[in-house]
């Protein structure tokens, strides 16, 4: 080069940042940056992605469900629309897809586990809950929440002598259905009023007991009964009696004798457990009612958290008694917002519990009382919430979360949330979202990458269609964060989740359709072709569109700034495979050159900085550069931008 020409050095490159004027955009930063990802120094191609298992499902929401049984259980769960919860077991995928329900009526799901069981809540394409949840483990699946039965005692007989107290007593039992709920007392009648069997003792003995099922059929979920009574003294207090219970076969009409047994009242009530725990818990009625339509369940300490509506209509969190995730009553386990403001979800961080409304944030705290002793609940913020179901991604362990607001997405660290969001500059890609489609907005932070994304459908579509994307290596400020925009042409994109891969045990984005079709993950870079995307079928590779442009050159920090300039070439350190196209814009895009070295065949070591010539005059240049053909990949980490000043003023 001339040595009068000017040179402009880069040796980092962010994101784009669309929300100021080209004119304002720092030189590390970029006017675009579409299918690209960062480290240190430099920008390239994203990764691509590569297929898991084909499938003829589609998904709404992704949950991997890990726990450890005979052997360590990695279970993928999603929601099929139409179909229902659906997964497949990744330590061995040959094995094919299952379903663990089927619900054809709603949108997505929410998913929460505790060992070996996962719970399951519906909601529609408004976020809002519409029928009722279900618990699935040792695979089956039964309701949350299941009714206590309407079959009874047929009869009470005194086999041999014992020391049952004289007089008379009262039996019922608990149903225990086969994920570990325990139901209110049994049996009731068809108005789901108690209505115990009565037996009078004629003198010391002991008892022997008939369930009698000929008349009705035991609920499916049915697994074990156990007896419960009354001493002779109080009709109305009921202990579980030890040792009294039995196995029942869910489904039939079998008839069961229970163990004989023999107990004074004296040993009833001093060492018996008090039945009325499970009084009035909340369960289905006698029609197979629900008794609330859980949208989101979460865990929280030892407790469950079920977001929905109480019978009144009012929007509430119930929360469950300490490791009992089904015991809830209507009385004591909610927890209002004031105003009875809505609840979207709801997270846990460091021991609190948030509740997230469309514009909102409530602290609650567990206290070891019932929920509604616990303190009222405080106000975080009362502008920031999520409209969606599945708007926030909640990293307990680490204390963060990720709140997708209307305005941003908020780094939320338990104490207040930033005074802007990550997204800051980003705003105009972020106005794109459609938020009358809350469901389709799903938000994850892959956190061994330092990458938080949001899937979103954009422009109108009420199915994802992007991903926005921030690396947060060098921070989380909206100044330190690279921005970058992701697409998969040829891919319906329907849920995002972090999975753990069956073989390397790594933490990884994964995908689901929107339609039929393969279950995909993101390369990283260890796979033989890492840089070619998949189309929906998971049959053909598929070309990364990666595209990223400058900030304009030689910068609003230049002396210069504003003047006219001659842009003559560009340096780069430029690796890859295959073509880049090269194309210079001057301000707002109104002329371009394309350099004559364009396209630029790429090598893993070229030996040399690319040198590209071309003439343009203009205020200002940036430089864009993209791929477009199947495994072609740029890294660029060096650019010297040539160019001398023409004149004070056009």
């Amino acid at each position: 080069m001339n040595p009068d020409v000017l040179k402009r050095e880069l040796t980092r490159f962010t994101g784009a940042w669309p929300r100021l004027d080209p004119e304002s955009v720092p030189l590390t930063a970029a006017l675009q940056s579409q299918n690209v990802a960062y480290l240190r120094g430099q920008v390239a191609t994203r990764y691509g992605h590569s297929v898991m298992f084909a499938s003829t499902d589609a998904a709404s929401a992704l949950f991997n469900w890990i726990f450890l049984s005979n052997a360590p259980q990695n279970i993928l769960v999603w929601f099929n629309p139409g179909v229902g919860a659906r997964a497949i077991d990744l330590n061995n995928i040959a094995g094919g897809v299952f379903s663990l329900f089927a619900q054809t009526t709603q949108q997505g799901a929410s998913f929460a586990a505790s060992g070996p069981r996962v719970y399951m809540g519906f909601y529609d394409a408004n976020g809002i809950g519409k029928v009722g949840g279900q618990v699935y483990g040792n695979s089956v699946v039964d309701p949350l929440f299941a009714a206590p039965t309407q079959i009874t005692f047929s009869s009470a007989t005194e086999p041999a002598a014992g020391a049952v107290t004289a007089g008379l007593h009262r039996f019922g039992f608990l149903l225990q259905t086969r994920n570990g709920f325990t139901t209110a007392w049994c049996p009731v009648n068809s108005s789901n009023a108690f209505s115990p069997f009565s037996f009078t003792a004629s003198g010391s003995k002991n008892l022997r007991l008939v369930v009698n099922g000929a008349g009705a059929t035991w609920p499916t979920y049915a697994s074990q009964g156990q007896l419960i009574m009354t001493t002779a003294a109080n009709l109305n207090r009921y202990f579980i009696v030890p040792g009294v219970s039995w196995g029942i076969a869910g489904g039939t009409t079998g008839t069961y004798t229970l163990p004989d047994f023999s107990i004074s009242d004296s040993d009833l009530t001093a060492t018996a457990a008090d039945a009325v725990s499970y009084q009035n818990r909340l369960t289905m009625d006698q029609l197979g009612n629900a008794p609330f339509f859980p949208s989101v369940i979460f865990t929280y300490g030892a407790r469950m958290g079920y977001v929905t509506r109480d019978s009144s209509g009012f929007p509430v969190c119930y929360f469950s008694n300490l490791n009992d995730f089904q015991g809830l009553f209507a009385a004591t386990s909610g927890v209002y917002l004031p105003g009875n403001q809505p609840i979207v979800t709801g997270f846990a961080l460091r021991g609190v519990a948030y509740l997230i409304g469309p514009h909102s944030t409530y602290a609650v705290a567990d206290n070891g009382q019932v929920p509604a002793q616990w303190a009222s609940p405080q106000l975080v913020d009362g502008s920031i919430g999520t409209l969606s179901p599945q708007g926030v991604w909640a990293n307990e362990s680490q204390g963060y979360a990720w709140v997708a607001d209307e305005g941003g997405l908020y780094l939320f660290e338990g104490a207040a949330f930033p005074d802007r969001p990550i997204s800051y500059y980003q705003l105009p890609d972020w106005q794109r979202i459609n938020w009358a489609a809350p469901t389709a907005i799903q938000v994850v932070d892959d956190k061994n990458n330092k990458r938080v994304e949001v899937l979103a459908p954009l422009d109108g579509s009420t199915t994802p269609t992007h991903r926005l994307t921030w690396d947060y290596t060098e921070g989380t400020a909206p100044e330190q964060a690279k921005y970058a925009i992701q697409n998969l042409t040829s891919y319906a994109l329907g849920a995002i989740g972090l999975v753990q891969h069956p073989t390397t045990k790594r933490m990884e984005l994964w995908f689901g359709p929107s339609s039929a079709g393969a279950f995909i993950r993101q390369n990283n870079g260890s796979e033989a072709n890492p840089y070619r995307d998949v189309n929906t079928a998971g049959n053909t590779a598929v070309a990364i569109a990666s595209l990223y442009e400058t900030a304009l050159l030689p910068g609003i920090d230049d002396p210069r700034r504003g003047q006219v300039h001659f842009h003559h070439g560009d340096h780069a350190r430029l690796t890859g495979s295959g073509n880049v196209a090269l194309k210079v814009w001057g301000l707002d895009h109104l002329r371009s050159v394309v350099p004559a070295a364009s396209p630029l065949a790429l090598s893993a070591t070229p030996g040399a900085e690319a040198l590209f010539k071309y003439w343009l005059q203009s205020e200002y240049a940036s430089l864009q550069l993209s791929t477009s053909a199947v495994d072609a990949f740029f890294v660029l980490s060096g650019l010297k931008h040539y160019f001398t000043p023409a004149s004070p003023q056009r």
